[in-house]
Protein backbone atom coordinates (compact mmCIF):
# COMPACT_ATOMS: atom_id res chain seq x y z
CA UNK A 1 0.00 0.00 0.00
CA UNK A 2 0.95 3.30 -0.76
CA UNK A 3 2.05 5.84 2.14
CA UNK A 4 -1.12 8.24 1.09
CA UNK A 5 -3.73 4.91 1.87
CA UNK A 6 -2.04 3.96 4.83
CA UNK A 7 -2.22 7.34 6.61
CA UNK A 8 -5.86 7.30 5.76
CA UNK A 9 -6.40 3.86 7.31
CA UNK A 10 -4.65 4.89 10.26
CA UNK A 11 -7.74 7.69 11.23
CA UNK A 12 -10.45 4.86 10.86
CA UNK A 13 -11.57 3.10 14.07
CA UNK A 14 -11.35 -0.65 14.26
CA UNK A 15 -15.11 -1.05 13.44
CA UNK A 16 -14.51 0.78 10.38
CA UNK A 17 -12.11 -1.16 9.41
CA UNK A 18 -14.03 -4.70 10.05
CA UNK A 19 -17.67 -2.78 8.52
CA UNK A 20 -15.04 -1.81 5.38
CA UNK A 21 -13.74 -5.54 5.65
CA UNK A 22 -17.31 -6.96 5.47
CA UNK A 23 -18.94 -5.01 2.66
CA UNK A 24 -15.42 -5.78 0.63
CA UNK A 25 -16.17 -9.57 1.31
CA UNK A 26 -20.26 -8.93 0.54
CA UNK A 27 -18.62 -7.38 -2.81
CA UNK A 28 -16.74 -10.06 -3.94
CA UNK A 29 -19.38 -12.26 -3.35
CA UNK A 30 -21.48 -10.39 -5.19
CA UNK A 31 -19.21 -10.47 -8.90
CA UNK A 32 -18.25 -13.73 -7.79
CA UNK A 33 -22.55 -15.09 -7.85
CA UNK A 34 -23.03 -12.34 -11.28
CA UNK A 35 -19.96 -14.02 -13.06
CA UNK A 36 -22.01 -17.54 -12.37
CA UNK A 37 -24.92 -16.15 -13.82
CA UNK A 38 -23.61 -14.75 -16.92
CA UNK A 39 -21.74 -18.29 -17.54
CA UNK A 40 -25.18 -20.08 -16.94
CA UNK A 41 -26.92 -17.59 -19.12
CA UNK A 42 -24.32 -17.90 -21.98
CA UNK A 43 -24.41 -21.83 -21.52
CA UNK A 44 -28.11 -21.87 -21.96
CA UNK A 45 -27.94 -19.47 -24.97
CA UNK A 46 -24.99 -21.38 -26.56
CA UNK A 47 -27.16 -24.88 -25.94
CA UNK A 48 -30.37 -23.21 -27.50
CA UNK A 49 -28.23 -22.30 -30.39
CA UNK A 50 -27.17 -25.36 -30.74
CA UNK A 51 -31.12 -26.76 -30.67
CA UNK A 52 -32.43 -24.55 -33.14
CA UNK A 53 -29.30 -24.98 -35.52
CA UNK A 54 -30.03 -29.20 -35.29
CA UNK A 55 -33.90 -28.69 -35.45
CA UNK A 56 -33.51 -26.54 -38.49
CA UNK A 57 -31.18 -29.70 -39.97
CA UNK A 58 -33.95 -31.58 -39.62
CA UNK A 59 -36.58 -29.84 -40.71
CA UNK A 60 -34.96 -29.28 -44.28
CA UNK A 61 -33.80 -32.69 -44.36
CA UNK A 62 -37.15 -33.98 -44.03
CA UNK A 63 -38.75 -31.86 -46.51
CA UNK A 64 -36.52 -32.72 -49.32
CA UNK A 65 -37.25 -36.09 -48.42
CA UNK A 66 -40.16 -37.34 -49.38
CA UNK A 67 -39.65 -40.87 -47.84
CA UNK A 68 -36.58 -41.33 -44.90
CA UNK A 69 -35.83 -44.96 -44.50
CA UNK A 70 -33.05 -46.21 -42.70
CA UNK A 71 -31.00 -48.97 -44.04
CA UNK A 72 -29.34 -51.32 -42.08
CA UNK A 73 -28.26 -53.52 -45.19
CA UNK A 74 -29.16 -56.81 -46.27
CA UNK A 75 -30.36 -59.22 -43.70
CA UNK A 76 -29.22 -62.40 -45.16
CA UNK A 77 -26.48 -62.96 -47.19
CA UNK A 78 -25.40 -65.91 -49.16
CA UNK A 79 -22.37 -68.20 -47.95
CA UNK A 80 -22.02 -71.62 -50.35
CA UNK A 81 -25.36 -72.60 -51.10
CA UNK A 82 -27.80 -71.19 -47.63
CA UNK A 83 -28.54 -67.69 -46.82
CA UNK A 84 -27.35 -66.62 -43.39
CA UNK A 85 -27.41 -63.91 -41.21
CA UNK A 86 -25.73 -60.53 -41.83
CA UNK A 87 -23.80 -60.23 -39.29
CA UNK A 88 -22.76 -56.04 -39.90
CA UNK A 89 -26.38 -55.62 -40.64
CA UNK A 90 -27.53 -57.46 -37.03
CA UNK A 91 -24.81 -55.53 -35.12
CA UNK A 92 -25.91 -52.23 -36.34
CA UNK A 93 -29.48 -52.95 -35.88
CA UNK A 94 -28.32 -53.80 -32.42
CA UNK A 95 -26.46 -50.83 -31.63
CA UNK A 96 -29.21 -48.16 -33.30
CA UNK A 97 -31.83 -50.11 -30.75
CA UNK A 98 -29.69 -49.69 -27.59
CA UNK A 99 -29.00 -45.89 -29.12
CA UNK A 100 -32.83 -45.41 -29.26
CA UNK A 101 -33.37 -46.90 -25.67
CA UNK A 102 -30.93 -44.63 -24.28
CA UNK A 103 -31.61 -41.50 -26.13
CA UNK A 104 -35.73 -41.82 -26.78
CA UNK A 105 -35.78 -38.37 -28.35
CA UNK A 106 -33.42 -39.63 -31.19
CA UNK A 107 -35.69 -39.94 -34.62
CA UNK A 108 -34.56 -41.28 -37.63
CA UNK A 109 -32.15 -38.26 -39.03
CA UNK A 110 -30.03 -39.00 -35.74
CA UNK A 111 -29.70 -42.87 -36.59
CA UNK A 112 -29.18 -42.27 -40.02
CA UNK A 113 -25.75 -40.30 -38.66
CA UNK A 114 -25.28 -42.92 -36.42
CA UNK A 115 -24.97 -45.42 -38.95
CA UNK A 116 -22.82 -42.80 -41.07
CA UNK A 117 -20.54 -42.88 -37.64
CA UNK A 118 -20.54 -46.62 -37.93
CA UNK A 119 -19.13 -46.48 -41.57
CA UNK A 120 -16.65 -44.06 -40.82
CA UNK A 121 -15.55 -46.69 -37.86
CA UNK A 122 -15.63 -49.51 -40.07
CA UNK A 123 -13.52 -47.34 -42.71
CA UNK A 124 -11.13 -46.16 -40.00
CA UNK A 125 -10.39 -50.15 -39.09
CA UNK A 126 -9.81 -51.30 -42.33
CA UNK A 127 -7.24 -48.78 -43.20
CA UNK A 128 -5.71 -49.04 -39.87
CA UNK A 129 -5.71 -52.71 -40.14
CA UNK A 130 -4.03 -52.46 -43.92
CA UNK A 131 -1.41 -49.73 -42.91
CA UNK A 132 -0.43 -51.97 -39.99
CA UNK A 133 1.93 -54.92 -39.59
CA UNK A 134 0.44 -57.50 -37.96
CA UNK A 135 3.80 -58.73 -36.06
CA UNK A 136 4.60 -58.12 -32.03
CA UNK A 137 7.64 -56.01 -31.29
CA UNK A 138 10.13 -56.98 -29.78
CA UNK A 139 9.70 -54.59 -27.06
CA UNK A 140 5.96 -55.97 -25.87
CA UNK A 141 8.02 -59.40 -25.73
CA UNK A 142 10.90 -58.88 -23.73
Amino acid sequence: MSTRSQQSLEFLSREDLERYARWDRLRRLRYKVWQCQQRRAWLLWYALKCAYRSFRGHMEYLRAKREVVVDFGPALMQRGECLVENMRTSIRSQGARKAIATHQWANTIDMILYLEGFDQGEQYARNISDTQEHSVPEKVLS
